[in-house]
């Protein structure tokens, strides 16, 4: 990632993965962290080795409710001794959040045909709370832990019946969690065959968005067409700048497109609005503006146009973005549809995740040997398999399937053991759609003892 000292100077990657000098990072910090517990001795007293910093003590004498203490020792001290008393500390948090088991405020429900939505029962806590949304049927697509009750799990497949728990806790040392909620479930829609993704932004953010030069995006509620949300962009510096989707993997030469989208002006009470397609290809880059009029900050205006495809060698991308007003001028964006006569794609999978490890001298290292399948259950070469280890290890990595339709992916090196899981993230070859929905497995684990 980038790095004002320069990208060795970086801790994650690009995709927020923690990189090795993040990992080398946390694993200095679970060295030098104390973290211990120990019973008094006759004369009340427990003795520890500790680095110099602040320390949360909690006392339990097993009869009166437990009680922390902040503590601080100093730089250059020596041997210190602190008296602690209870009656005088501060009650400790040894109850989770309620409700306890977490209920749902909004049980899943589909977000057209690749999303589902849900929200938890806002839980209290004499600390912050902390959710966490677990997909029962894919855990790939678990929230992990986050402040917000809202979750939308995104990128699933259509036609699909997903099952969620959710489950919540507080963020003191003891981290006490609630049981979790029942089980409640949704199934996406029927693929609607709309090629733009999160085109009216229901995922409540701008994923699969970005701008073209810059501007500021985000997904608010205060102006919308239809549904939960609408996309907005500000800050734009120059007028082609705005919202921009990349559509390249549907992209099929001499196929014709139909596109169209809602803008509406923010501050500004009339002005240019156009959606373009960008083709790069042998050539360079190529424009088509697909639709231009005059927008406004009094209604909704629509743009809709079609566009056939004809790119010369390599298709290197295929984009949709909207665009016209001078900078300054914000404006909503919402209903991004685009649909194309092009025959669908054949689909590919995951067909078998082999894992196994690698034990050289005080190191170890998973190694996963990813299998993809075409529908037909054929291998398939030239497979790009994208994926992230967890547990010992954590960290993204990616490589080609070869002609068997196998492509290994080794984790990072450590000298602990224990389990390390790799999990697919995607898979790209061109002329193939991914469907996790056919994986055979998506996530596999090996245990290095």
């Amino acid at each position: 990632g980038a790095h004002w000292r320069g990208a060795d100077a970086a801790l994650l990657d690009a995709d927020f993965t923690v990189n090795a000098a993040g990992q080398r990072y946390q694993a200095l910090r679970a060295e030098w962290w104390t973290n211990t517990a120990g019973v008094s001795d006759g004369a009340g007293e427990v003795a520890y080795d500790g680095f110099f910093g602040d320390y949360t003590i909690t006392l339990d004498d097993g009869v009166n409710p437990p009680e922390t203490f902040d503590i601080a020792m100093p730089t250059g001290s020596d041997n210190p001794v602190y008296e602690l008393t209870l009656g005088t500390g501060t009650p400790a948090d040894i109850f989770p959040p309620t409700p306890d088991p977490a209920t749902w405020a909004s049980v899943p429900a589909a977000v057209g045909d690749d999303a589902i939505s849900m929200t938890a029962t806002t839980a209290s806590d004499s600390n912050p709370v902390e959710y966490y949304f677990a997909n029962l049927d894919d855990p790939s697509h678990d929230s992990g832990w986050q402040a917000s009750a809202l979750y939308i799990d995104s990128g699933l497949a259509a036609s699909t019946t997903y099952n969620y728990t959710v489950t919540a806790r507080d963020t003191s040392i003891a981290q006490n969690t609630t049981a979790a909620s029942v089980v409640a479930g949704a199934a996406t829609a029927a693929d609607d065959g709309n090629l733009v993704t999160n085109g009216g932004f229901e995922y409540g953010n701008t994923a699969e968005w970005v701008s073209l030069i810059g501007g500021a995006l985000e997904a608010q509620q205060s102006m919308v067409r239809s549904g939960a949300f609408a996309g907005k962009i500000s800050a734009r510096s120059q007028p082609y700048d705005g919202f921009l989707q990349d559509i390249t993997e549907h992209g099929v030469n001499g196929a014709t497109y139909q596109c169209s989208g809602w803008m509406r002006l923010d501050n500004a009470a009339s002005a240019p609005i156009g959606m373009t397609m960008r083709v790069n290809d042998n050539n360079g880059d190529s424009y088509f503006g697909l639709h231009w009029t005059t927008g406004t900050n009094s209604g909704w205006t629509q743009l809709s146009g079609p566009f056939t495809l004809n790119y010369a060698g390599t298709l290197n991308a295929l984009q949709v973005y909207f665009e016209g007003p001078d900078p300054g001028i914000n404006y909503f964006l919402d209903d991004v549809v685009c649909t194309t006569d092009a025959p669908p794609m054949p689909d590919m999978y995951v067909g078998d995740i082999a894992m196994s490890y690698r034990s050289r001298g005080p190191n170890n290292n998973g190694v996963a040997d990813v299998l993809v399948l075409d529908e037909n259950g054929a291998p398939l070469a030239g497979a790009t398999v994208s994926g992230n280890w967890s547990g010992v290890v954590s960290g993204s990595v990616s490589g080609v399937t070869g002609g068997n339709g196998r492509v290994s992916l080794s984790s990072a090196k450590s000298r602990s053991s224990g389990s390390f899981t790799f999990t697919v993230d995607n898979i790209n070859a061109s002329g193939y759609n991914y469907n996790p929905a056919l994986n055979v497995e998506t996530s596999d684990t090996v245990v290095v003892p």
